[in-house]
């Protein structure tokens, strides 16, 4: 039953989104308002995200065939929305400016460019209306209307498909403060709008529709794209200059432009991103699309949102802590052959990372040993075995293995002594990873061996800092696993 519901509401989400796709076509076929090529390409983007979103609805040979048709309309019309926007944007800059500057020649050289794309848009048009296979799905969605049953059910699915869009926008965090980082802002833009349009795809579930919520990820994510629009300026000028050498002085003009553009571009990009962490806005979510539920109050997903959204009261720095947890995972998931734990293991790693820096609220120095007190007082949606070895994993983060009469420890079984000594200490190298808090360590491959552990860090910058704390930190787990750890960096 619940199936029925999901796929009803599915189907007309998906009906919604093609239905504006093709209201646009005969607007874009004429090319003479760059707003319908603009609103095509979003609603082709919102639809591919609704089939993928709820891929069981959508699949086999029709699905992957709907999905690859709404992407040629996104891929096809890219070029031609960018050149647009790229033109009125030059016409607005170059007004009023003398005709020597050039700006009128570059407008007319893009121009030429934007009119050599319409004949395949056109194409792309007439395809649409006769024998596209978005047809097809406008056929097999019929007349889809909105499901009236219990849509309740559905939030268990908004909370997957948020939880893994969190996640994938956690991943890029690092490049936030981050100016040169061309390609972490933009990774940053998509995996930001993938969070919103699955926020978009589940509005109908929620009685306010998320409407907050959205506005919020549209100022972060209209920034980021900002962002984005001047690095591919950016990256043509140069060309440009080649292509229209007595246009140099417009050009010279627009560099200065969009650097000075962007400057400020990543100063609001900072201010919100830091905004959203002080309102706790990325558990916030999590915890809004559960409601009422009590279905999927159990879940790994809403478990580890009250867990962040707890420990942000004492530590107020998600943006580590979720950082901590990535490199923890990818340790527990490369070293398995080594450790020898299974999932209920990892779950507890996990948590220990999202709650590892409790402590700070009182102070830096012994921070650890406070966070086994305040973890243990704590009231968490845990069991009290589990909130155990949590409290334990985050107390031995540091340099300090545990003690047979360490308190907490003490009365854990042999087993559960075990489990503690091997996540506290991938849990203090993963940390030892972040020292900075910046997430300047986007990724660690690991490799053991008979003797050791090679941990192979990625970076786009020295990480110099980094591997100097792990050598710091990485006692424990040699002591833990017998096993002599080298830290190096990838070539970049």
């Amino acid at each position: 039953m619940d199936d029925d519901v999901l796929c009803q509401y599915a189907r007309s989400v998906a009906k919604d989104h093609l239905d504006a796709l093709m209201a646009e076509v005969d607007g874009v076929r004429a090319g003479k308002d760059i707003e319908h090529v603009h609103r095509m390409r979003v609603a082709s983007r919102r639809l591919r995200s609704v089939l993928r979103i709820f891929k069981t609805c959508f699949k086999g040979k029709k699905g992957k065939c709907w999905k690859d048709a709404a992407k040629e309309v996104t891929v096809q019309l890219g070029e031609a929305r960018d050149l647009d926007v790229q033109m009125a944007f030059l016409t607005e800059i170059g007004e009023g400016r003398p005709d020597d500057e050039g700006f009128g020649l570059v407008i007319a050289l893009l121009k030429e460019r934007r009119d050599a794309l319409q004949p395949a848009i056109s194409s792309l048009m007439d395809r649409l209306q006769t024998n596209s296979p978005l047809i097809g799905l406008k056929d097999d969605l019929g007349s889809a209307a909105c499901c009236d049953g219990d849509r309740s059910v559905l939030r268990s699915h908004a909370l997957t498909q948020a939880s893994l869009a969190i996640d994938e926008l956690y991943v890029h965090a690092g490049s936030v403060p981050l100016y040169d980082d061309v390609e972490g802002h933009h990774a940053l833009r998509i995996a930001g709008k993938r969070l919103r349009y699955a926020l978009e795809a589940f509005q109908k579930v929620y009685d306010d529709g998320l409407r907050n919520e959205v506005r919020t990820l549209k100022t972060l994510q209209d920034t980021v794209g900002e962002l984005h629009d001047c690095d591919v300026w950016l990256q043509r000028v140069p060309a440009l200059k080649d292509d229209v050498p007595s246009a140099k002085g417009a050009l010279d003009i627009l560099e200065g432009q969009i650097e000075g553009r962007r400057r400020v571009l990543h100063g609001k990009l900072m201010e919100i991103w830091y905004g959203m962490q002080q309102d706790r806005f990325f558990p916030g979510i999590l915890l809004k699309l559960n409601g009422n539920g009590t279905d999927v109050a159990s879940t790994d997903g809403m478990v580890m949102a009250r867990l962040e959204d707890w420990a942000c009261d004492h530590h107020r720095e998600p943006v580590h802590a979720r950082q901590v947890r990535s490199l923890a995972l990818s340790l527990f998931d490369q070293l398995k052959g080594l450790h020898r734990l299974g999932d209920h293991e990892r779950r507890s790693l996990e948590m220990a990372a999202l709650v590892h820096d409790v402590g700070l609220c009182q102070g830096s120095d012994g921070h650890q040993r406070r966070a086994l007190d305040i973890i243990m007082e704590a009231d968490l949606p845990i069991g009290p075995e589990e909130k155990m070895l949590v409290a334990c994993i985050a107390r031995y983060h540091g340099t300090r293995a545990p003690r047979e009469n360490d308190k907490v420890f003490r009365d854990l079984g042999k087993k559960e002594r075990t489990v503690v000594r091997k996540l506290a200490a991938i849990l203090a190298l993963a940390d030892a990873l972040d020292i900075e808090h910046c997430s300047r360590v986007p990724s660690v491959r690991a490799r053991a061996g008979r003797k050791d552990v090679v941990l192979s860090l990625e970076g786009k910058a020295a990480l110099s800092v980094e591997i100097e704390r792990a050598e710091y930190k990485k006692g424990q787990f040699e002591r833990t696993f017998n096993r002599r750890v080298c830290i190096e960096q990838r070539d970049r």
